[in-house]
């Protein structure tokens, strides 16, 4: 199970709005969650994870491994806009030669 399942079986087919409202949560923070930007904090992924029917366990490992997920994608981003920058770097100080 990864992160976004656990997020589709904690909304129940149910909008985000009626889903936070259930839940008792902020409808812009479940809305985050599900869409991604953002992960839940602690006490958020307790109720998270009782909707999901999942255990506490099950979610905190879903949390560090989509956690980390991103810290990769987020890593391999910035190398390549390093190499990006470089590269236009010696292009314009080539440029400027001629």
């Amino acid at each position: 199970m990864n992160y976004s399942d656990v997020m589709e079986r904690a909304l129940k087919g149910r909008s985000v709005n009626a889903a936070a409202r259930d839940m008792g949560l902020p409808q812009q923070s479940l809305s985050r969650w599900v869409l991604g930007k953002n992960l839940p904090d602690y006490s958020s992924a307790a109720i998270l994870a009782a909707e999901a029917n999942v255990s506490l366990g099950e979610m905190m490992r879903v949390l560090v491994e989509e956690d980390q997920r991103r810290k990769v994608s987020k890593d391999m981003f910035a190398a390549g806009f390093r190499m990006l920058t470089n590269a236009l770097n010696r292009l314009c100080m080539g440029l400027s030669a001629v």
